[in-house]
């Protein structure tokens, strides 16, 4: 499964499609809960995370905020009450 919340992204999906708040979705890497989760790929094993500053400030590039691709063992769960 992949999943994003970047509208470029083949993995992207409204609120309406998901049917319920992404606030429910959980990713991890490696066991390891991820946050600031843009893309997650369940099947390629990467996750695209906001980079953030050791104050926990998103780290800005232009205008954007720089992203990195962490890659290992990805598991996204959903919970069933959201595919209605």
């Amino acid at each position: 499964m992949r999943i994003s919340v970047d509208e470029r992204d083949s993995g992207y999906r409204t609120l309406l499609q998901w049917g319920g708040p992404p606030a429910a979705i959980k990713v991890t890497l490696n066991g390891q809960e991820v946050f600031r989760c843009i893309t997650a790929d369940e099947e390629l094993g990467e996750v695209l995370v906001g980079v953030v500053d050791g104050n926990g400030h998103p780290v800005v590039d232009g205008n954007e905020v720089r992203r990195e691709w962490w890659r290992g063992v990805v598991k996204i769960d959903m919970p069933e009450v959201m595919f209605g």
